[in-house]
């Protein structure tokens, strides 16, 4: 039984078997978020709803819809969502980098309550927000910077109006909250969209919108697969030398041998 031919199979075997670990694992990058969900609501100065004003992505539900599109206000990109249903939902995969959006709501006419809040959900979760923030004095056109929220926010699914503890953080996982402003209609004068609908028209004008997020690089932890690839390259490195020293142990054995013969 060749035992060295045995060892050298099975290390072999484990190296392929790390290898495709490590191809499926680069496949499915950690630390990746899916920006799934956004409501953005009228608030007081602690950051609690207030005022039962309220914009989300759901659809089909008694609140406002709120749209979107890929950079800053005014973005001359298509919405990334419409009408209001299954196409008013969002899913945004988040890889590391900087994102600008701006969002609009149609005006229920009240423009009275002057601090708004905004939370985002990740992942398919749309009971708990990731992100829970505020920005004070909507009809100026540089709003205080968004804070964490330290109040109680609205759910994006419930129709009745019932709050839910926010998230009171601007971080989930590897995304940031940088910027959030929501301006009065009287201050950009936009009527881009309707309450339901992804057309303007609106008599009321629209809320406008800035959302700015910052998603960081992965860990610097090694993923599995480079950690499985080093190893491999080890054992690769170890059967080389093996077998560079087997041939020279053959060598010198052939060598020893002729010398024998010849005396």
């Amino acid at each position: 039984m060749n035992i060295g031919g045995t060892i050298k199979l099975s290390l072999v075997l484990r190296c392929v078997t790390l290898l495709a670990i490590s191809f499926a694992s680069l496949s499915h990058p950690a630390n990746a978020e899916t920006l799934t969900g956004i409501v953005v609501f009228s608030a007081n100065l602690g950051g609690s709803a207030t005022g039962g004003q309220a914009w989300n992505t759901v659809g089909g539900d008694s609140w406002y819809n709120v749209y979107l599109a890929t950079g800053g206000f005014p973005s001359g990109s298509p919405l990334l969502n419409s009408g209001n249903g299954a196409t008013t939902s969002i899913s945004i995969p988040l890889a590391p980098g900087i994102y600008n959006y701006t969002l609009w709501g149609a005006s229920n006419g009240d423009h009275g309550q002057p601090n708004f809040g905004i939370n985002l959900f990740f992942n398919g979760n749309t009971a708990t927000p990731g992100i829970s923030a505020f920005s004070p004095e909507a009809f100026t056109t540089s709003p205080t910077s968004a804070s964490a929220n330290n109040g109680t926010t609205l759910t994006m699914v419930n129709n009745f109006g019932i709050t839910t503890p926010g998230s009171n953080s601007l971080t989930f996982g590897n995304v940031t909250l940088t910027g959030f402003n929501w301006y009065d209609p009287n201050v950009y004068k936009q009527n881009m969209v309707s309450a339901f609908s992804d057309t303007g028209g609106w008599s009321g004008g629209n809320f406008v919108g800035n959302l700015s997020l910052d998603v960081s690089g992965p860990s610097t932890v090694p993923e599995p697969g480079t950690v499985s690839l080093f190893g491999c390259g080890l054992v690769g490195l170890w059967l080389k030398r093996r077998q560079q020293r087997n041939s020279m142990n053959n060598g010198n054995f052939v060598a020893r041998r002729s010398s024998q013969l010849e005396r």
